[in-house]
């Protein structure tokens, strides 16, 4: 190597020896900016079973506030011989339902659910009246919602004949 370019090397590595003194503590002294990381809330779902005239039957978990359009979707729809002209599809799901899908011609009783049904919904159940409805809304109002079908045993007046007549009947 030639004197020149000796001179030529110990000047470069001057200028970035003198750049680095001069600029590394600026750079050192920037601020990173901090990213602040708000907690993820993880929405409550709901459990929902469709069966029936559905394309992929089963248990669903969705969030609150589902309409059935929503639901049929996640079950990549219907079958061509679903009937659907007494659902409203706008209309948002409740949790635990059991939410059958009729095909088309079919009779279907449904099923009145027993934590949620007034006075007039529980009398179209078979051997409630108007005095036991009002015994199970008391039940449920003492209590709090039933847990399973059978405890509805535990209401006055529903003994385990009549709940053998009715629990086809009966959901929660």
């Amino acid at each position: 190597m030639g004197d020149n370019m000796k001179k030529y090397i110990k000047v470069v590595g001057f200028v970035l020896a003198l750049g680095l003194f001069i600029f590394m503590p600026k750079l050192l002294k920037q601020e990173t900016k901090a990213v602040k990381v708000d907690r993820i809330e993880v929405p409550e779902l709901i459990q929902v079973e469709l069966v029936g005239e559905v394309n992929i039957p089963g248990l669903y978990e969705v969030k609150p506030g589902t309409t059935y359009q929503a639901l049929f979707a996640y079950a990549y729809g219907l079958t061509m011989n679903a009937d659907v002209e007494l659902i409203n599809l706008y209309e948002p799901i409740m949790t635990n339902m059991v939410i059958t899908i009729p095909a088309k011609n079919e009779v279907v009783v449904s099923k009145v659910n027993i934590n949620q049904a007034n006075k007039e919904t529980l009398m179209t159940i078979p051997y409630i009246g108007s005095v036991t409805a009002d015994k199970i809304i008391s039940y449920r109002q003492e209590n709090g919602a039933f847990i399973a079908i059978d405890e509805l045993m535990n209401v006055s007046g529903i003994g385990v004949q009549t709940f053998e007549k009715i629990k086809h009947l009966i959901t929660i």
